[in-house]
């Protein structure tokens, strides 16, 4: 048996307390992943109406009102 005079309960706690961190790291990496890939598809998105705005703006140049 060792006498650690209360250290133990420390590093246990520290310990507890460095899983919980890389818990909270996993989870915004996950989110990080999720935002990024969210910004892929929007950008996507855009450069999609960008060119079907300019086919449409094509199209409908001879008409005139």
């Amino acid at each position: 048996e060792y006498d650690f005079g209360g250290k133990q309960i420390v590093i246990i706690g520290a310990g507890g307390a460095a899983r919980e961190l890389a818990e909270v790291m996993k989870a915004i990496l996950q989110i990080t992943e999720q935002t990024t890939d969210g910004t892929h598809r929007t950008s996507a998105s855009v450069a999609e109406v960008e060119k079907l705005a300019t086919e449409l703006s094509s199209s409908v140049s001879g008409f005139k009102v």
